[in-house]
């Protein structure tokens, strides 16, 4: 008899789970995860010209930028450059496709000035003015 108890117990217990799980899966926004992992966007100041809209690339549109590349035989960075750059409201690209042999002909220094932002805000170059929280952190194990 008792046996027949805890399995009813356990049913139950199982149902219970079941349903909490289902109530997290429902708290769980979906929509604010994929809204927090959205390429970003930043306003970056150009020395000598002013401000400009830097925006990220999701990583299909980098896949799809790459292949690109490779079939035109260009760099890929001239293309993250026309895909990335923007007036100050965002409403227009600075340059087109037609702009890449003119990007070619820029100073390294001025190419980099822009290509930097787009590289720091897709993760592909550490921010150097970014703080790094582990070198600041004390090691108080040898103190123990």
């Amino acid at each position: 008899m008792k046996v027949i108890v805890m399995d009813t117990v356990t049913n139950q217990v199982d149902v219970v789970v079941e349903q909490i799980e289902a109530m997290q899966v429902k708290l769980f926004d979906m929509a604010a995860l994929f809204g927090a992992l959205k390429a970003k966007s930043k306003l970056v100041h150009i020395e000598g010209f002013g401000n400009l809209l830097v925006r990220g690339v999701s990583q299909q549109r980098n896949e799809e930028l790459q292949e690109r590349a490779k079939k035109k035989n260009i760099p890929s960075w001239k293309l993250v450059l026309v895909e990335s750059i923007f007036t100050p409201d965002g409403s227009q690209r600075v340059f087109s496709e037609s702009d890449i042999a003119a990007l070619g002909e820029c100073g390294e220094a001025a190419i980099q000035m822009l290509l930097d932002p787009v590289l720091i805000l897709n993760n592909w170059k550490k921010d150097p003015d970014a703080k790094n929280s582990q070198t600041t952190q004390k090691d108080d194990s040898s103190s123990a």
